[in-house]
């Protein structure tokens, strides 16, 4: 029973990397602060 909670486990840390974007570091893999993603703001509210 231990063994398949580990492996349980295992496989959803596992899963959570696997989905998140690919920005590896600091603004973005090639260092150019893009992001393919659409409809973002312009300007933010200052409330935030």
């Amino acid at each position: 029973m231990k063994h398949l909670i580990i492996l349980t486990l295992a496989y959803l840390l596992n899963s959570l990397s696997v989905a998140q974007e690919e920005w590896p570091r600091w603004r973005g893999a090639d260092l150019s602060d893009h992001s393919p993603d659409k409809g973002l703001l312009k300007k933010w509210p200052k409330n935030g």
